[in-house]
C-alpha cells in the first residue's frame, strides 16, 4: 500500500508540472548518496538512474532489496559528503539505513515535504534507521522548514540518534506535533557532544520547534545516555510525551533532564540509579527494576499520575524531611513492587486519585501528608514518626495570574489559601486551566502554588477564575484493626469530618479512636462491631456482607436520614443492637423522609427489622431484644408462660428524639419466637402495643401470619411488642361518657377493636382515687356499650371502665365526672339529626366540643346562652359526642348519629 501511495504521488506531481521523481536505492550498502547509480526509479533496477536531482525528489529504502538488478539487503550506509534537500524519504520492508556524514564537516539533510497532508518521512514498523556521527563530523536530519515547509513524519519502527561523543547528530523538527512515534515506535537515543541535544534545541540552526516530536500511547524513548533529550532548558521542551508512552532510562540521568517536565511511563532499567536534583511536573507510571533506584529530590514534590511499581530502591536522598511524593491519577493507582522502600517523607492523595498499597510505607516528612481522594491500604499499613490528614471537603473561588504555558498560579490574596485550604493534590479548574489540573506545590507566603499541566489561556494579572476543590477523603481497609490499624504513624493523625470508610475485613475495632468527627460515607463489605460510643456518619452507611453489630454502650447515628443501603437484608446480613443489663445498642437515623424507612435491625440470633412511615420529618432510634419483660425492659420480669403463649418474645425499643405527629410503624419476627399459640391467630387479631413506662397498652394495627409482620399507628414512643389482641395489649376504648338521666347516670364508651377482650367493669368513685366495682358486661363484639347506675346524684361522681384480657391483662378507661347541677337537665334533640342539633338546659359560662366515633375533634366552642343550636349538616353520617365543660371543671357528654 505504501508504494502504491508513494507512486500515486510521484505521477500526481508530475501531471501538475513538477520534475520530482521516486527513486529507490540501488547503491548496495555503502553506495554515494549523490551517485547517480545508487538510484533507480525501479527497485530491481530496471529504470532510470538519478541524474538531475530535484529538491522535491521521493527518496525510498527498502529493505527487501537494496542492490538493484542485483538483488541483496543488509545495512544501508550511505556516503554522504554534503548537504542536501529532498522532498520526502521512505524506509520500508525492514530497512536498516545509518545516516553520517562521511568526510570533515557537518552534513543536513533536509525534507522539505510534498506540500499536501500526506506524509513525509516514514519508517516502517520493522525498520531502523539511524543518525550518527564520525569524528569531527555532523549529522542532522530536519523535518520541515520552519513555518514555510510543513513536513510531516512518522516513526513505527526504530529511530536511532547517538554520536558517541565524536560529533553532532541530531533530528530536528521545526515545527510543532510534526515527526509523530506511533505505537509500537523506538526511538534510542545517545547524545553526549557538549551543547549537543538529540531533538536539538531552541538556539540550533534550524531551532526546534515546541513540542515538535510526539511520543504515542505504546511508544518508546530509550535513553541510553549522553545529554537530555528534552535540550539545554527546563522552559523549553521539544518532546511530548502522551499518556501510555514510555522514556526508559538506560543510564543516569544528565543534569536538567527531569527539570519541571512532564512525563508519561517512566522506567528505571537495571543498575541505573536516578538520584534527583530537581523537581518534575508529572511522571505517569514509575517503573523501577530490579537492581535499579530513583532518589526523589530531598525537598519538594513528586507527582504520579500512575503507578508506582518498585522492584529496585524507592526513596529519597538523605534529608528527606520536606519530600511529598504526590498521586494525581484520575484512574485508579497502586504502589506496589518487590523492591525497598525507604526515606519517604510525606505522601499525598489527590482530590480524584484512588490509590492502593501493595506494601506497606513510611513516612517521616516534617511536612502533613494529605488524602483528598481515595486510599486503599488493603492489610498495608502507613507508619513512621510523620502527620497524616485526611482531608474534608472544600471549595473555594479566586481571581489569578494565569499565564499561557505557565504551570504556577499567583492568586489575588491570602483569603483562598485560608477559605480553600489549599491543599498539595487539589484540583484546580477554571480560565485556562487544562482538564485534570491539579495543585502539586503551594506557597502560602507568596500566594501562588504549581500544577501539574501548563495553562493554556493568556490571562491577563489577577483575570483568570479559578475553583479550587478538596474532595472528602476515602480510606478503604482490609486490616482487621481497622482505620488505627492502618494508619500507625506516631505523628498527628487527623481524620476530618465527611471522610469515607469502606472496611473489607472482619473488624472489631472500625472507626479510629483518635477523632471524634462524623464520618461521610460508610461502607461495610464483612462482620464488624462499632467501637465507639457514638459514631455520626453525615452520608449512606451501606452493609454489603455479614452483621454489623452495635455496641450496648455504642450509638451509630446517620444524621443525613438516608436508608441504609445494601439489600435486601436477611438473617445473614442485618445490624444487630447488642445488649447487657438494661443497656441496648442503638441505631438512629436523623432527619427521616415521609417515605417509609428501613431499620435492618436485630438481635445475635434473629432479625427483627422495623419500617417507620412518618407524618413529619422526624428522627428514630431503634434497638430491639429477645424476651418480653412486664416493663419493656432487658431486665424486667419475663412475662408468665400464659402471657408469652400469645406474644411474639421479643421486645422493640423504637424512640423519636425529635418530632412529632403519627408515625406507621411495621415490625417483622422470626417464627421461631412466637408463643404457643400465636400461630393459630387470625391476621385481624394481630397487633403491636406499646408500653407506656407503666404497663403494656392498647393493641393497635393488623398483622399478618403468614409473612410474620405487623403494622400500627402512633404517635408516641417507647418499647414495643406484638401478640394477640387483648393478651398483653388491651382493645383500645375510646370516648367514655356519663350523664344524667333523671335519677340515672348512664355511662357510654365505645370500643375501637375488642378482640382481645373477655369483659368489662364498671367502677366508682367519690374523690376520684378510691374506685370500686358497680357492674360488669361481657365482650360481645359491639363497638358501642351502655351501662345504668341507678344511684341519685347529690355531689361530683366519677367513673372509669376496666378492661380484662383472656390472658388477665388490665387495662383502664380515662375518669368522667357527672354532678347534679340544680337546674334543668341538659337535654340534646332532635337525635338523630340531619342539619342542626340543639342543647338546653346548659348553666352560664360553657364550653362544649364535638367528637367523632375515632376521638378526633371537629368542633369546639364557648356560650353562656341556657341553650344553643349546632350547625352539623356538614359532618359526615356517623356517630358523634358531645362533651360540655362547666366552669366547675365538671363535665357532661351527651352522644348523638349524624344522619
Amino acid at each position: 500500500m505504501k508504494n502504491l501511495m508513494i507512486t500515486f504521488f510521484a505521477l500526481l506531481l508530475t501531471c501538475t508540472g513538477f520534475s520530482q521523481a521516486t527513486y529507490y536505492w540501488v547503491g548496495g550498502t555503502s553506495g554515494l548518496w549523490t551517485d547517480a547509480n545508487s538510484w533507480n526509479t525501479n527497485l530491481d533496477g530496471s529504470g532510470g538512474g538519478r541524474t538531475v536531482p530535484n529538491t522535491a525528489d521521493v527518496m525510498v529504502f527498502d529493505g527487501s532489496n537494496i542492490s538493484g538488478a542485483s538483488p541483496s539487503t543488509g545495512t544501508v550506509t550511505p556516503g554522504i559528503a554534503a548537504s542536501f534537500t529532498i522532498g520526502q524519504l521512505f524506509l520500508q520492508n525492514t530497512a536498516v539505513v545509518i545516516l553520517q556524514r562521511t568526510v570533515t564537516g557537518s552534513s543536513s539533510l533536509l525534507i522539505n515535504g510534498d506540500g499536501t497532508a500526506t506524509e513525509d518521512f516514514t519508517i516502517s514498523s520493522n525498520s531502523n534507521l539511524t543518525v550518527k556521527t564520525l569524528t569531527g563530523f555532523g549529522t542532522n536530519l530536519v523535518l520541515g522548514v520552519l513555518s514555510t515547509s510543513l513536513a510531516t513524519g512518522t516513526v513505527s519502527g526504530t529511530l536511532n540518534i547517538t554520536d558517541g561523543g565524536l560529533g553532532t547528530a541530531r533530528v530536528t523538527v521545526p515545527n510543532p506535533a510534526s515527526l509523530i512515534f506511533a505505537p509500537g515506535s523506538i526511538a534510542n537515543t545517545n547524545v553526549s557532544l557538549a551543547s549537543s541535544y538529540p531533538f536539538a534545541s531552541s538556539s540550533t540552526s534550524p531551532a526546534a520547534a515546541s513540542l515538535g516530536v510526539v511520543f504515542q500511547s505504546g511508544a518508546k524513548c530509550r535513553f541510553l545516555g549522553g545529554n537530555s533529550i528534552f535540550s539545554n532548558t527546563s522552559t523549553f521542551n521539544p518532546v511530548k510525551f502522551n499518556a501510555g508512552s514510555t522514556l526508559e532510562m538506560n543510564a543516569v540521568q544528565p543534569a536538567g533532564l527531569f527539570n519541571s517536565r512532564t512525563f508519561a511511563n517512566v522506567e528505571i532499567k537495571t543498575g541505573v540509579n536516578i538520584t534527583l536534583t530537581e523537581t518534575f511536573f508529572n511522571i505517569d507510571t514509575l517503573n523501577i527494576n530490579s537492581g535499579a533506584s530513583f532518589n526523589m529530590r530531598t525537598t519538594g514534590t513528586n507527582p504520579i499520575s500512575g503507578n508506582l511499581i518498585n522492584d529496585g530502591t524507592f526513596g529519597a536522598a538523605a534529608g528527606y524531611t520536606t519530600t511529598n511524593l504526590v498521586f494525581i491519577g484520575i484512574v485508579p493507582q497502586a504502589i506496589s513492587g518487590s523492591g525497598t522502600f525507604n526515606n519517604i517523607g510525606n505522601i499525598s492523595v489527590g482530590t480524584d486519585a484512588d490509590l492502593t498499597l501493595n506494601t506497606s510505607l513510611s513516612i517521616g516528612g516534617t511536612s502533613t501528608s494529605s488524602v483528598t481522594g481515595k486510599l486503599n491500604t488493603q492489610t498495608y499499613t502507613i507508619n513512621g514518626t510523620g502527620a497524616l490528614q485526611f482531608r474534608p471537603a472544600a471549595t473555594a473561588n479566586s481571581i489569578a495570574t494565569v499565564v499561557d504555558g505557565n504551570n504556577t498560579v499567583t492568586l489575588n490574596g491570602a483569603g483562598p489559601f485560608a477559605a480553600a485550604n489549599v491543599a498539595i493534590g487539589a484540583r484546580v479548574t477554571g480560565d485556562g486551566i487544562q482538564p485534570n489540573t491539579y495543585i502539586i506545590s503551594t506557597n502560602s507566603a507568596s500566594f501562588l502554588f504549581v500544577m501539574s499541566k501548563p495553562a493554556n489561556g493568556n490571562y491577563p494579572a489577577f483575570s483568570a477564575n479559578i475553583t479550587i476543590t478538596n474532595n472528602a477523603a476515602t480510606l478503604q481497609t482490609a486490616n482487621s484493626a481497622g482505620v488505627d490499624g492502618s494508619i500507625t504513624t506516631s505523628g498527628t493523625r487527623t481524620f476530618g469530618s465527611g471522610t469515607h470508610y469502606i472496611f473489607n475485613a472482619s473488624t472489631t475495632d472500625p472507626f479510629s479512636t483518635v477523632s471524634a468527627n462524623a464520618a461521610g460515607n460508610v461502607t461495610f463489605n464483612a462482620s464488624a462491631t462499632t467501637n465507639k460510643t457514638r459514631q455520626n456518619i453525615n452520608g449512606t452507611l451501606t452493609l454489603n456482607a455479614g452483621k454489623l453489630s452495635i455496641r450496648s454502650t455504642d450509638t451509630l447515628r446517620i444524621t443525613s436520614g438516608n436508608a441504609i443501603a445494601g439489600g435486601p437484608f436477611s438473617s445473614a446480613k442485618y445490624i444487630v443492637t447488642a445488649v447487657a443489663g438494661n443497656n441496648l445498642g442503638v441505631l438512629r437515623i436523623d432527619n427521616l423522609p415521609l417515605s417509609t424507612t428501613l431499620f435492618p435491625v436485630g438481635t445475635a440470633v434473629y432479625y427483627l427489622p422495623v419500617s417507620v412511615t412518618p407524618a413529619s420529618t422526624v428522627d428514630h432510634a431503634v434497638s430491639v431484644f429477645t424476651g418480653v419483660t412486664d416493663d419493656g425492659t432487658p431486665t424486667g420480669t419475663p412475662f408468665s408462660a400464659a402471657k408469652k403463649a400469645n406474644v411474639v418474645d421479643a421486645v422493640w425499643v423504637v424512640n423519636r428524639p425529635t418530632g412529632s405527629g403519627d408515625c406507621i410503624m411495621q415490625l417483622e419476627w422470626n417464627a421461631a419466637l412466637e408463643g404457643t399459640s400465636f400461630a393459630a391467630f387470625a391476621n385481624a387479631s394481630l397487633g403491636i402495643g406499646r408500653h407506656d413506662g407503666v404497663s403494656w397498652g392498647t393493641a393497635l394495627g393488623t398483622g399478618d401470619n403468614s409473612v410474620n409482620t405487623a403494622t400500627a399507628l402512633y404517635s408516641n414512643f417507647s418499647s414495643f411488642a406484638v401478640g394477640y389482641n387483648g393478651s398483653i395489649l388491651a382493645s383500645q376504648l375510646k370516648n367514655i361518657s356519663a350523664f344524667i338521666k333523671s335519677n340515672t347516670v348512664e355511662i357510654n364508651w365505645y370500643i375501637a377493636n375488642e378482640a382481645g377482650v373477655q369483659y368489662f367493669e364498671i367502677e366508682k368513685s367519690l374523690n376520684r382515687n378510691d374506685f370500686v366495682k358497680i357492674g360488669s358486661v361481657n365482650a360481645s363484639g359491639k363497638t358501642n356499650y351502655l351501662f345504668t347506675d341507678a344511684a341519685d346524684l347529690k355531689d361530683i361522681v366519677y367513673y372509669r371502665v376496666k378492661m380484662t384480657g383472656f390472658a388477665g391483662d388490665i387495662k383502664y378507661s380515662e375518669i368522667v365526672a357527672v354532678k347534679r347541677t340544680g337546674g334543668a337537665e341538659i337535654s340534646l334533640y332532635p337525635n338523630p339529626v340531619a342539619d342542626h342539633v340543639t342543647l338546653s338546659g346548659l348553666t352560664n359560662s360553657v364550653s362544649y366540643k364535638i367528637i367523632n366515633a375515632t376521638g378526633q375533634l371537629v368542633l369546639q366552642q364557648k356560650t353562656s346562652a341556657n341553650s344553643v343550636s349546632i350547625d352539623v349538616s356538614g359532618l359526615q353520617s356517623g356517630l358523634y359526642f358531645i362533651e360540655i365543660l362547666s366552669t366547675d371543671n365538671t363535665s357532661v357528654k351527651r352522644s348523638f348519629i349524624k344522619q
